[in-house]
């Protein structure tokens, strides 16, 4: 194995010749100073204590922590805010990107919170392994289950560069083996260990160098395929989806579904009664944005839809296994719904969603006409239905002596509804 940088390395450092610099938009110096002066309360990482030991020598009757576990940080500070006084939360790098700022921005008012950010790892890494990062994608393996790292092989496939935050279950060491296992042993990879510690050091070399190698944590990786990646595109089709036969969307059906859903570049949406995955997969697709929730209650279904959901890597597809309408109630609320089952549950599922969904629009797909009488009657009485959509499809077939004759398929009825903000 080849070390690369060492980013204190003197010798390194003198030998130089040219410097490429970036100009920094804001010193937050005098921000940090002013914070550590008003605060009643300092909380840190423990892996930060010795990064902060020139702070702390400037502030040393202040009432440091430093913690273990997060949930131990959140519960000193809320305590602390709750007594009016005031805190100071060190965090690594920009505490937006993947950072705890978010955490804090949706428990506590926005307006009593300062984000004072630093460079953050992923900008160092790049800098540090001399890569252009505008097209890079970045995916946290930082506290996911493992089903997570299976969605690599399929980003790789459309994505020339990743950098992946790792953590002690997810090491680089398991993603370097995920890779051999995959057959995507021929990708390079660059660890970045311990950023900006005194024992920073950045390696670089293919999976099958790092598979039995332990890293200091924190740690990240950088993942580089020399084919450009593929970008999305609208019309993923049946033979592309693990399916029971016949009990998946039709192309065209989910074509116009997603067409009437108008989807939003970010927000939350509802697959309910998802079958193979099929409108749920497309549309985490075409949306990368979207947190899309795909609700099924065969055990069968749900793994075709967790298989589906890694051969097309869709890290923003969370596949619910249970049944509607009991499994919604804990779900974020949605902006788009698109239903395609329900059956005798229909109008119970009917009434949690239209409760549940912020503003926005609904899709419900039936074939049955009790179905559509239930859909119809619900929005009628909501006051949101927009339209009736009757969707009559018939294919080419050569069935009969090799000639070509059209076969039709069952009809569907797309019922479109609106929920307005009351």
């Amino acid at each position: 194995m080849r070390k690369q940088l060492n980013n204190d390395s003197l010798s390194q450092m003198k030998g130089t010749k040219l410097w490429v610099l970036g100009l920094p938009i804001k010193d937050y110096t005098p921000q940090i100073t002013i914070a550590l002066k008003e605060a009643d309360k300092i909380i840190a990482a423990r892996h930060l204590e010795n990064n902060l030991s020139s702070w702390r020598e400037k502030f040393p009757q202040k009432n440091w922590i430093f913690y273990e576990r997060f949930s131990q940080a959140l519960e000193e500070a809320e305590k602390a805010l709750g007594q009016q006084k005031k805190v100071a939360f060190w965090a690594s790098g920009d505490p937006l990107f993947f950072g705890v700022a978010r955490t804090f921005l949706t428990r506590l008012n926005p307006e009593e919170i300062k984000v004072v950010p630093a460079l953050s790892s992923l900008q160092v890494a790049f800098a540090e392994s001399k890569i252009p990062w505008e097209d890079a994608l970045f995916v946290s393996l930082h506290g996911q289950n493992e089903n997570k790292i299976n969605d690599l092989k399929a980003l790789l496939r459309r994505q020339k560069k990743l950098l992946v935050l790792t953590d002690p279950q997810n090491s680089p060491a398991k993603i370097a083996n995920y890779l051999l296992a995959a057959g995507l042993g021929s990708t390079k990879m660059i660890v970045a260990e311990r950023l900006g510690f005194p024992e920073e050091k950045i390696y670089t070399g293919p999976p099958a160098e790092f598979a039995s190698k332990d890293f200091k944590n924190p740690n990240l990786v950088i993942l580089l395929q020399e084919k450009p990646g593929e970008p999305p595109v609208f019309g993923l089709k049946e033979d592309e989806f693990l399916h029971e036969k016949g009990l998946i969307t039709k192309d065209e059906v989910r074509a116009v579904a997603i067409h009437k859903l108008r989807l939003p570049p970010q927000g939350v949406f509802w697959d309910i009664g998802a079958g193979s995955g099929s409108v749920a997969c497309e549309v985490a697709n075409l949306a990368p944005g979207l947190l899309v929730y795909a609700v099924e209650k065969s055990p069968e279904r749900t793994r075709m839809i967790e298989k589906n959901r890694e051969n097309l890597g869709l890290p923003n597809l969370t596949v619910v296994e249970g049944k509607a309408p009991e499994v919604l109630a804990p779900l974020p609320s949605p902006d788009r719904i698109f239903i395609g089952g329900g059956g005798k549950d229909l109008r119970s599922i009917l009434e949690t969603s239209w409760l549940k969904l912020k503003s926005g629009l609904v899709v419900i797909a039936v074939i049955t006409i009790e179905s559509l009488e239930i859909a119809y009657q619900f929005l009628k009485e909501k006051e949101g239905l927009k339209e009736v959509v009757s969707i009559q499809v018939s294919r080419s077939s050569n069935r009969i002596s090799g000639y070509t004759y059209l076969q039709a398929l069952n009809q569907v009825y797309l019922l479109v509804g609106e929920k307005h903000e009351s």
